[in-house]
């Protein structure tokens, strides 16, 4: 791989160009482009690539000089200086190209510019990741003499952004400047309260970024006397890692605000309902749970949802618990509760019932959970994670009954599980319930509530249309 020296560099990237030519840009660009969006390439694909780069590197280059091409080879240069699998020497000739032109897209860099001043950055980066140890020292130095421009950036626009920024030179600079990026990292978070930030530094590569997050979310979530490492642990698990960032922000702010309008609040809903993952739900209705725990009189329905998800998606149910709290208010008490196994399903069925139950038992439940056909998953891979139908026809789980009023509502948040013989048919039938699911994998979109006296009835929609089925007494309704 070609190495350049400073004059050379000066030379090539300050050289007068012939006239652009805009129909070799667009031939090659086209060519390339629909390479690189192939979600593989083959051998012989790749091959074709790094000829087609080759080919046209320098049109790349000239592209970068282009007003109306700057975004589009700027946009290329990085994206396959990226290596993948059979186009290691695509990434190689993409990071010759940033390396040669890095003095050029730094006269690019300006304050109010924070999105390109971060695509700039992002090619140092580059340099640092799929370089030569030359280029990774060249993007080191970049990045070093740019960090007042850096903490700007953080300061003025998305902070979190530039996470991998500071994790670069923390995992590849000298030691002064390894200090002085953490540095900017931790006044920018001490000032800014970016808790975005710490669930993208929580999940970092490098381990004083990591620790520093650590400490301040222990910080901010033992001040409510709740133990952080088991809170961190659950927000760690109910959502894919690369959503931490926000995550770790929904569920802290969620804290604060709480604590902030009930202090005790959320050591309190922890003990008595399992909840940790604050962020999935209105304040509202977790507020309104905390002031009527004495409240028996109050007919209730229940909300039961995992402790773990592996892709998030039990957060974007937040605003159908909002919209079925403002449609049951005055007329039903909602009770959240959560749990990682068939056993915790019990135990607080058990409790809820200990607490209300001489009123009043459980008129309607939301269950949450990825499922299939014949099960529902509450936690990890072992069998107490995974309520199946085989647990259901078991002779003791027909006792569960006891715990619901007559023909009560289950509805489903579950995939698949609204198959005919599956997993709702078989709730419906041992519960004598109306219960609601979904044939494929989805998601809650709207639960509308009609009362016909002072009983309750619900019709729910999933985000694919006519994917609800119902059943009643285990006969399709």
């Amino acid at each position: 791989m070609a190495e350049y020296s400073h004059n050379e560099k000066e030379r090539i990237t300050s050289e007068k160009k012939d006239e652009f030519n805009h129909a070799r840009w667009n031939k090659a660009i086209k060519r390339i482009i629909r390479l690189v969006n192939s979600k593989e390439l083959s051998a012989e694909e790749a091959g074709e690539l790094a000829k087609a780069v080759e080919e046209n590197l320098d049109i790349i280059e000239d592209g970068l000089r282009e007003k109306d091409y700057f975004d589009d080879a700027f946009y290329l240069l990085r994206e396959l200086a990226v290596p993948a699998p059979n186009t290691v020497e695509v990434s190689e000739l993409a990071a010759d190209a940033l390396s040669r032109n890095l003095d050029f897209l730094e006269g690019k860099i300006e304050s109010k510019r924070r999105n390109l001043n971060n695509q700039v950055f992002n090619a140092a980066v580059s340099l640092i990741d799929y370089g030569t140890a030359i280029q990774k020292k060249q993007g080191v130095d970049f990045l070093v003499r740019h960090f007042q421009d850096i903490d700007l950036n953080m300061r003025e626009g998305h902070g979190s952004a530039y996470v991998y920024v500071i994790e670069a030179v923390a995992e590849n600079g000298a030691p002064e400047d390894v200090k002085k990026a953490l540095s900017i990292l931790h006044d920018y978070v001490r000032n800014e309260e970016d808790y975005h930030i710490l669930g993208e530094c929580l999940r970092s590569f490098n381990s004083d970024m990591r620790k520093f997050a650590e400490s301040i979310m222990e910080e901010k979530i033992g001040r409510y006397g709740l133990d952080s490492k088991k809170f961190l642990d659950a927000w760690s698990i109910s959502d894919k890692k690369s959503f931490w960032g926000p995550t770790m922000s929904f569920n802290l702010r969620s804290l604060e605000y709480l604590e902030g309008q009930r202090p005790g609040i959320a050591l309190f809903l922890n003990s008595e309902f399992g909840i940790y993952d604050f962020g999935r739900y209105p304040p509202g209705m977790l507020i309104k749970q905390y002031d009527e725990y004495e409240d028996t009189a109050m007919p209730y329905g229940v909300i039961f949802y995992p402790k773990n998800d592996h892709n998030g998606a039990f957060y974007g149910t937040n605003h159908v618990f909002g919209n079925l709290f403002s449609q049951t208010a005055g007329k039903y008490a909602l009770r959240v509760v959560e749990g990682d196994s068939k056993i915790d399903i019990v135990k607080m069925l058990h409790r809820l019932d200990r607490k209300y139950g001489k009123s009043h038992k459980i008129q309607f439940a939301i269950i949450g959970g990825h499922g299939a056909p014949d099960c529902i998953q509450f936690g990890g891979s072992e069998a107490k994670h995974r309520l199946k139908i085989s647990d259901l026809i078991d002779k003791r789980a027909k006792n569960k009954s006891r715990y619901f009023e007559k023909n009560p509502t289950i509805i489903l948040n579950s995939c698949e599980t609204g198959f005919r013989e599956g997993m709702g048919q078989k709730l419906s039938k041992i519960l004598n319930a109306r219960v609601i699911g979904p044939d494929v994998k989805t998601n809650l979109k709207e639960i509308k509530v009609k009362f016909v006296g002072d009983k309750a009835e619900f019709a729910v929609e999933y985000l694919e249309k006519g994917v609800a089925q119902a059943y009643s007494s285990g006969q399709r309704s």
